[in-house]
């Protein structure tokens, strides 16, 4: 992965948490744990939840709706999150540290 860090290092920094085990399935997040994580921004959100959840609604509409596998229920992570990580490289996206 860019930077030589893993994957699941810019995952966690990009979404701000891992999925469980039981959700991933090699290089993809099982959608719902995506959708019951992200689908409700709270009310008292701070503008890096705002970033995060934006991040992922985009994951989830590009691996379910524009180039989503048969079965519509797999975020694909590892080709897409190469458009976050390039963003993050350009200063496009800020992250905590």
């Amino acid at each position: 992965m860019e930077g030589g860090r893993p994957v699941w290092e810019w995952f966690q920094d990009l979404f701000g948490e891992l999925p469980p085990p039981n959700k991933v399935k090699q290089m993809t997040v099982h959608f719902t744990w995506f959708h019951e994580r992200f689908r409700v921004l709270p009310a008292d959100a701070t503008e890096e939840t705002v970033r995060i959840c934006a991040r992922a609604y985009i994951m989830m509409l590009l691996s379910t709706q524009l180039f989503g596998d048969k079965s519509a229920n797999r975020v694909h992570i590892g080709c897409y999150l190469q458009v976050f990580i390039r963003s993050y490289h350009k200063g496009l996206i800020s992250h905590t540290s």
